[in-house]
């Protein structure tokens, strides 16, 4: 089938599950910075960079956060603009998009293929030993101390 393959389109995890059942829709775009539209770029890392991560379920093997990532089809139409670029010699209106971004004015011209899953790696926490591990150190040393230069007088207090 026609078509530009491999765009891909960032978007915030917790609306995958509602792309997949009802499909894209540009007039939900929020950051309609270039017009309305489905947003797409044929670079991975500009697609990554506007897929926001979310939580993953309790006890998931993906780990505690994700992204996602769309690998979309998209129909070649005049309703389909192209940053600074020209497709298989058909001139699109680049209006004032930047290179390698997408904008497809008509939700039927897409069509998911895959969703690009990302593990986030969780930061190390900071647990209560570790944070306050130096000072409980302090405070025994310091109980050591007193008890070995007082050790007499506290004889004396359990006889």
């Amino acid at each position: 089938s026609s078509g530009i393959n491999a765009e891909y389109g960032g978007t915030h995890t917790e609306n995958v599950y509602s792309i997949l059942k009802n499909g894209l829709a540009g007039h939900l775009n929020r950051r309609a910075l270039f017009g309305s539209g489905i947003y797409l770029s044929s670079d991975l890392d500009i697609a990554y960079s506007f897929a926001q991560s979310g939580k993953t379920w309790p006890h998931s093997k993906l780990g505690g956060n994700m992204r996602c990532v769309l690998v979309c089809k998209v129909v070649k139409s005049v309703q389909v603009r192209v940053g600074k670029e020209k497709l298989s010699g058909i001139s699109f209106d680049t209006g004032s998009l930047p290179h390698n971004y997408f904008v497809v004015e008509n939700n039927d011209h897409v069509q998911i293929t895959h969703v690009l899953v990302y593990t986030v790696p969780k930061k190390p926490g900071r647990t209560w030993l570790k944070t306050h591990g130096v000072l409980l150190l302090y405070v025994f040393l310091l109980l050591a101390v007193c008890l070995f230069t007082n050790q007499k007088k506290i004889l004396k207090l359990f006889k």
